[in-house]
């Protein structure tokens, strides 16, 4: 019975291991937030959005990681804007987007207003 719980528990731990280096691979380094934006931009281009804003904000010290808000502003039609938020989550590196807000333009479209952030590891803690 020990050797099962010891087997069972040792299981567990790799299953756990496996999920945080997949974690620590959605987590950009430095050199890669530029990448970030890059990739945010295409999306809306390749949905076939205008971009008006993306903007980074001041980093968020979270202690062992920061959290980096990034202001999303596009336009255009529904079904390109659901396009543009289904493309943002495939991306490779972690992103959650927050505080949607749609509104009406003078021509019809779609104007999405969105606060994404992505994260980044903060090498300056020592945990």
């Amino acid at each position: 019975s020990t050797r099962k719980e010891s087997s069972a528990a040792s299981d567990v731990y790799k299953r756990q291991d496996l999920m945080f280096a997949s974690f620590l691979e959605q987590i950009p380094a430095d050199t890669e937030v530029p990448e970030i934006i890059e990739d945010v931009t295409k999306i809306a281009a390749q949905s076939g959005l205008v971009t008006s804003t993306i903007s980074l904000d001041s980093a968020v010290d979270l202690g062992v990681y920061y959290a980096l808000p990034i202001n999303v502003t596009v336009e255009g039609d529904y079904h390109d804007l659901g396009e543009f938020v289904a493309g943002l989550t495939q991306l490779k590196r972690l992103i959650s987007l927050h505080d949607f807000s749609l509104e009406k333009t003078v021509n019809g479209d779609l104007k999405l207003n969105l606060a994404a952030k992505t994260f980044q590891f903060n090498n300056q803690e020592n945990r």
